[in-house]
């Protein structure tokens, strides 16, 4: 059988390429890092975004679903790609299609917890961006450029219209283990909102606080593929 794959998923307004600055800390010889990229980003950039988290999970499934006929799998998604690769795991279940080893979510409360923050996809763009800066929904070196957030205006509104339209719905717990990733200092997560996904699975779940913000795992980039790699090495055939 093939080499696990562990399959990124972007957080709002990111590419799952930017995961891959931090390639060279992952284990390779354990797993493989695939990024799996929504439509309007990266190498899909010429793509709609979607705004119906339904639909870009049918797409993402389609795109994955070969790369992991012979090898066995992982997700990872960060916020809005937490919701994304939850979603994603439900709609397996229902293809009753072979299930991914493990899930790591990063960065948002369980699914059925609201997200803190103020509607704020219909503001206009200097109030946008002001909320996405007070909320740090996105890495500073985004926030501190302007030419680059103007880039990413277009994807990041789709994305939270997505995540604001987003409606939780209460099933079965998953038979895949979860592990919980958050930073101490996340203004967007409680720890209560946190542990709620002990509900969400009837296997092992385990929960790792970083030290660092929202975007801990660029701040603390060896402590964060450290844990990686010893999750994934767990999974090796």
């Amino acid at each position: 059988m093939a080499k696990t794959k562990l399959f990124f998923l972007p957080y709002a307004g990111g590419s799952a390429m930017s995961y891959m600055i931090m390639k060279r800390l992952f284990d390779e010889t354990t797993f493989e890092p695939v990024p799996l990229e929504l439509a309007g980003r990266g190498t899909r950039a010429k793509e709609s975004a979607y705004t119906d988290v339904n639909l870009c999970v049918q797409d993402l499934y389609e795109k994955m679903k070969p790369q992991t006929i012979h090898c066995d799998y992982a997700i990872f998604g960060h916020s809005l790609g937490t919701i994304v690769g939850y979603e994603l795991l439900k709609y397996i279940e229902e293809k009753e299609d072979k299930l991914p080893k493990c899930v790591i979510s990063s960065g948002r409360a369980a699914p059925g917890i609201e997200f803190p923050g103020p509607i704020i996809g219909g503001l206009k763009d200097e109030a946008f961006m002001k909320k996405i800066g007070m909320f740090q929904a996105l890495p500073s070196e985004v926030l501190n450029n302007r030419k680059i957030l103007e880039l990413v205006l277009p994807v990041l509104r789709a994305d939270v219209k997505m995540s604001e339209q987003y409606q939780y719905k209460i099933r079965k717990p998953a038979k895949c283990d979860f592990y919980i990733f958050y930073g101490k200092d996340d203004c967007l997560v409680t720890e209560e909102g946190i542990n709620c996904w002990e509900d969400e699975t009837e296997r092992k779940i385990e929960i790792t606080c970083f030290p660092g913000g929202h975007f801990y795992f660029k701040e603390y980039k060896e402590l964060f593929t450290e844990k990686v790699n010893k999750i994934m090495t767990q999974y090796v055939q």
